[in-house]
């Protein structure tokens, strides 16, 4: 972990005292300090990229094993990025599950990006199960990239294009990283709310649904609806009859060949959640659906069984085609909501 000697080389570091610079915590530095240091490289025209990494689904780890499970799951990400970016980088502790990394020396796109397609393929960091003392969750990252002064020429400008970077890349699932690009970002306006509210999202629903007596022909708008919302890549409605309805954000899936059963295989029955997989997980379980995913460029799925009691209609699958999704709890309790409408009003008709 840092000592005297990693900041020695620097003049912003002269007069500073360990003790009161570093996370207690993660053992990098914290917020305050990380900051200033960036301010500081700005003063003096040095150049330098900047990252900012949002460990997704935190909450749920403290959520399902603790604090103490996620302090020690907030050290051993520490660890791991101080050893991935070595003398090259300052870490520090950006937010409550956030990092900043300082890399010394303004990147340009390519170096980048193989940095960080490293860093998340490369089997030690991330998208991988992380090794605690009692448990291994899996561990994926939004990561956002900014370089002065190739992509801005003041600190402030370095936080604005930043904070447009995270907002693209939650927009598009997590689980991906997001380098600056002016051409690309320069319009994304983050002072709006990037998404809708569940409650809202469900407002709409019912709308759309009260809008035809008969509500088969509301499916579909509410399914476009959904892709919209959510930013996916397709909602799709598959009743027992074989009978598919689909919304989607690019180009339709051509799934009619695969038998209702099929996808039962991916459902747990032994619970009311709905299934989530990434198309690597899927081959074996059913090289059906795989082989139909993987020619439609799917990278993840979200699936729930539509019924009532005994009584079974279908399925419903939300997918995701531009990264390896990591589905939330709002995106859960949508498919769940519209699995019951289906299944109540199906069985009223």
């Amino acid at each position: 972990m840092y000592t005297k000697e990693t900041f020695a080389k620097y003049r912003f570091f002269k007069d500073l005292r360990l003790k009161y610079i570093l996370d207690p915590l993660t053992g990098v530095l914290d917020r305050r300090t990380t900051i200033d240091f960036a301010k500081s490289l700005v003063k003096d025209k040095r150049p330098f990229t900047m990252m900012v990494i949002d460990i997704d689904n935190f909450k749920i780890i403290n959520d399902n094993y603790g604090m103490l499970i996620g302090d020690e799951c907030l050290k051993k990400m520490a660890d791991n990025f101080v050893e991935f970016f070595g003398s090259k980088a300052i870490i520090g502790r950006y937010g409550g599950d956030q990092f900043a990394v300082l890399y010394l020396d303004q990147l340009n796109y390519d170096q980048v990006h193989e940095i960080l397609e490293e860093l998340y393929n490369g089997g030690r960091i991330l998208r991988r199960n992380l090794r605690l003392t009692e448990v291994s969750p899996f561990i994926t990252a939004t990561i956002g990239s900014v370089s002065y002064p190739g992509d801005a020429s003041t600190f402030d400008e370095v936080l604005y294009k930043l904070d447009k970077t995270m907002y693209r890349g939650k927009a598009k699932g997590r689980n991906c990283f997001i380098i600056y690009v002016d051409s690309k970002h320069k319009n994304i306006d983050t002072s709006k709310r990037a998404f809708q509210t569940t409650t809202e999202i469900i407002e709409v629903i019912d709308t759309i649904i009260d809008s035809d007596d008969h509500f088969m022909l509301t499916i579909k708008p509410v399914l476009k609806f959904v892709v919209d919302s959510l930013h996916i890549a397709n909602a799709v409605v598959i009743l027992k009859n074989g009978d598919i309805i689909e919304a989607y954000r690019d180009v339709p899936f051509d799934m009619y060949d695969i038998n209702i059963s099929e996808w039962g295989k991916l459902i747990n029955d032994n619970s009311d959640r709905a299934s989530y997989y990434n198309i690597r997980n899927i081959n074996s379980i059913s090289p059906a659906i795989y082989e139909v995913l993987f020619n439609n460029d799917a990278e993840s799925i979200l699936i729930s069984k539509i019924r009532m009691k005994s009584n079974f209609f279908g399925y419903i699958l939300f997918t995701e085609t531009v990264t390896e999704r990591v589905w939330q709890e709002k995106e859960e309790t949508i498919i769940h909501y519209i699995e019951k409408l289906i299944a109540i009003l199906g069985n009223n008709n």
